[in-house]
């Protein structure tokens, strides 16, 4: 994973979340996601996916194209890491408003 650019205010507003963060709830929700992986299906309304930089990490290969093959669309932002409204709020806006 790559370590973002964030801005000042950004970092103040990422270490207020982080310490409101349940840490130890990670390992069972990695486990629970390798255990009962999304299995994508055509969707009654248009569905978007949004992937950052870092999106191998939380969306793994072939999850994209199959998501594709289902008729969802899918954006690629290889700018913006995880914590993309932080980095580039303006961007990430544009992102989801194209989606809208």
């Amino acid at each position: 994973m790559r370590t973002p650019t964030l801005s000042h205010e950004a970092k103040v507003l990422e270490n207020a979340a982080q310490g409101l963060w349940d840490r130890g709830m990670a390992l069972s929700v990695l486990q629970d996601v390798a255990l009962h992986p999304y299995r994508p299906t055509r969707q009654e309304a248009r569905s978007t996916v949004v992937l950052s930089g870092d999106a191998t990490y939380v969306v793994p290969d072939p999850l994209p194209e199959q998501l594709v093959a289902a008729g969802w669309d899918v954006v690629r932002e290889d700018s913006l890491g995880h914590a993309m409204v932080l980095e580039d709020p303006w961007v990430t806006w544009q992102l989801v408003e194209a989606a809208l």
